[in-house]
């Protein structure tokens, strides 16, 4: 199947400890795959999850048996979506309203909440703006708080001081509208919640008690002069340039978090995104290095005479960088004082308050090109864009040692760090594959929950439309090679692969080694696996499909043999997000424009709560746009990050919020009452401040 045809059909997998099934989302067909892996090396399809009747899956989780799923509305994409619940057997439990949007789901540790990050992204005329927001469903009681972001409409200015981004609309809607929440992680005693803001290059740390977005804090710029890198598709291959005077904005997509010597830690995957909406007025703030003019009297006080200055626009060096023009014009006269890009081409680890503790710097760029005969998808063609992007993250241990894996979406492949050091992650190894294309959404499943008693990493790649099922190997078990399939061999020369027909690849220096162990391929490619999660109560994974508007529940008991149990669809809009949590799964649902749908992105989406075996529970609102929700540690509610994102024309644009969603009692009794919105007028006044601190707010 071609590139085109796969594209879509595995973004995002989880996993289910207690029916080793993984669930991944198929967007195209708005579906969820459930894929058993009682057998890691012969993932096996167990059954299709159909979500289109709600919208396009964006994102799933699961816990407790419960698999939540993000789903966008599949009428109108401007409106609100939903957060579906299953069961781990694809049994439909509830769909609850979302934001617009819903773009990621996940449980809080303990399961009782399911949160989707609902990103409310306008429409392409960039004339409609839903408000991002995060919905929070109560898994116990189905209650769900839709968690907005108005409170800082009235510190726009204080904000953009800061450095939030917020250029939006262009400048005619509110804070709320231009936040868009992008992903979501829960502290470890479930008492907060923290947001990526990547449009914004922000983060907002939101109270679970209270149920509101308490601050939002930029993120800042990148020097990249302090590293080298190589910003042109024009200049013979890779050639890397040290001291280039670029900044660039973090801009995370996916955020993980774990804890360590008793203090929380954020990891970020610094992917970038500019806003480019190709409408009528429409909107972009995305331009290349030489088109931009520069403030020739301040970069001349900087060294750079007239013939430097035009030097470093020739397409070799900086002119084909993708740059911003809403950044590093300090005075606003059309004059750019900075060269600012998107995304840091790195990982970062932050603190509690959004403080940087550590950045890979130019590491993976050079990784990347050391290893380049072993990626799939990466050539030197991405290198005025945004490198390798990082996009996808997660957490986990193994042999008494926290790991970092990182997918690079354009790269392909996972990296993997050590997170022993907080603010000296140790780069471990790079693990590539062969038939695996643009990872995008990672589960790790712990030794204790894992049907082989070996932890997996589950890489849903949205491309190829496939899930890699990766498990360390120590170097000293021998691995044959086939005379007709050359593997790569480690530094001590033993063979990793298995299968070599599907060649994994390892670099580095560690012992002990990620492998693919068994996968699960949809056949529907792109978009069919986005966002999944893992129930270690039945062994299912639940996984956002926004091929098919569904999620997908697999069967991951044997992770060499993974199956779709079920394929549960979502109808009004389209999933976004799925966490579980004691077999509760929460989707985000939001607005998919669809005919008949009723629902634009713009809309508020919902929370839809099934059980494991895809059983509707219940179902609330959440804000615009739900893209990404999740449970808290206990599993007492559930946030969602409703993106809010405008319309195409920019004539809508919702409040960015996030939904706290009260589960006390119980996800089958959740109702709307049970819903917070927790929005960001607070930050209105704040708009100066904020995009002084790093904050990009339009």
């Amino acid at each position: 199947m071609g590139e085109d045809e796969c594209e879509g059909y595995a973004e995002i997998v989880t996993y289910d400890s207690a029916s080793n099934t993984a669930f991944y989302v198929n967007a195209v067909d708005s579906s969820v795959d459930m894929i058993s892996l009682a057998d890691p090396h012969n993932p096996t399809h167990v059954q299709t999850i159909d979500v289109s009747t709600y919208g396009e899956p964006n994102s799933i989780a699961i816990s407790d048996g419960v698999v939540a799923m993000a789903v966008a509305n599949g009428t109108d994409d401007m409106s609100n979506g939903h957060i579906l619940t299953y069961s781990t057997a694809g049994v439909f439990l509830n769909a609850y309203d979302a934001g617009v949007l819903p773009d990621m789901v996940t449980f809080t540790h303990g399961g009782d909440y399911i949160l989707s990050a609902n990103e409310g992204q306008p429409n392409d005329n960039y004339d409609v703006d839903p408000e991002g927001s995060v919905t929070v469903v109560e898994v116990a009681t189905g209650t769900v708080t839709q968690i907005a972001f108005t409170q800082f409409n009235s510190q726009r200015d204080s904000l953009i001081d800061s450095g939030v981004r917020l250029y939006a609309n262009p400048g005619s809607s509110t804070v709320a509208q231009d936040l868009e929440p992008e992903y979501i992680v829960v502290s470890t005693d479930d008492s907060t919640a923290y947001v990526a803001f990547q449009e914004n290059n922000a983060l907002g740390i939101i109270d679970l008690v209270d149920m509101e977005l308490d601050s939002i804090v930029a993120l800042g710029t990148k020097d990249y002069s302090q590293g080298c890198y190589d910003f042109s598709d024009r200049d013979g291959g890779v050639e890397f340039a040290c001291g280039q005077p670029v900044l660039s904005m973090y801009m995370p997509d996916a955020i993980a978090l774990f804890e360590s010597g008793g203090n929380d830690y954020i990891v970020s995957a610094n992917e970038g995104d500019g806003r480019e909406y190709e409408g009528t007025p429409g909107y972009t703030d995305e331009d290349r290095g030489d088109d931009l003019t520069l403030n020739s009297t301040y970069w001349e006080e900087r060294g750079y005479d007239a013939a430097a200055q035009a030097e470093l626009q020739l397409d070799e060096n900086l002119g084909r960088l993708k740059v911003s023009i809403a950044d590093g014009d300090h005075d606003g006269d059309g004059q750019h004082e900075e060269i600012v890009g998107y995304g840091a081409r790195s990982m970062s680890i932050w603190n509690s308050n959004g403080e940087l503790v550590f950045d890979t710097g130019d590491q993976i760029s050079h990784l990347t090109q050391t290893y380049g005969e072993y990626i799939n998808s990466y050539t030197a063609s991405r290198n005025d864009d945004k490198g390798a992007e990082p996009e996808g993250v997660t957490t986990g241990s193994y042999g008494g040692t926290d790991y970092a894996f990182l997918g690079l979406e354009r790269a392909g492949g996972v990296m993997v760090y050590d997170l022993t050091n907080p603010s000296r992650a140790m780069f471990d190894q790079y693990v590539t594959f062969s038939d695996h294309v643009s990872p995008e959404g990672l589960t790790f499943v712990s030794a204790a929950d894992s049907p082989t008693n070996q932890p997996l990493l589950l890489v849903a790649n949205e491309v190829s439309g496939t899930i890699a099922i990766v498990s360390p190997v120590h170097q000293s078990v021998p691995v044959d090679q086939p005379e007709d399939q050359p593997c790569l061999a480690t530094d001590t020369g033993t063979h990793l692969a298995v299968d070599c027909g599907n060649q994994l690849n390892v670099m580095g220096d560690s012992d002990v080694h990620w492998m693919v162990v068994g996968e699960y391929d949809s056949g529907l490619g792109e978009g069919a696996s986005e966002i999944s999660a893992y129930d270690a109560g039945t062994h299912r994974s639940f996984v956002v499909n926004a091929v098919t508007g569904s999620i997908d529940i697999l069967d991951v008991s044997n992770p060499s043999d993974p199956y779709l149990v079920h394929r549960v669809s979502v109808t009004n809009g389209e999933p976004n997000s799925v966490d579980v949590h004691d077999g509760v799964v929460a989707i985000a649902i939001a607005g998919d424009g669809s005919e008949g749908s009723g629902m634009s992105k713009q809309d508020p989406g919902y929370v839809l709560f099934m059980d494991t075996d895809g059983n509707a529970i219940s179902m609330v609102s959440a804000g615009a746009l739900p893209d990404m929700l999740t449970f808290t540690p206990n599993g007492h509610a559930v946030l969602v990050a409703n993106e809010g994102e405008p319309n195409d024309m920019y004539t809508i644009d919702p409040v960015g919020s996030v939904s706290y969603i009260d589960l006390s009692g119980g996800a089958a009794n959740v109702a709307q009452s049970d819903v917070t919105q927790l929005n960001f007028y607070s930050f209105e006044s704040q708009n100066a401040t904020l995009q002084t601190e790093g904050v990009r707010v339009f």
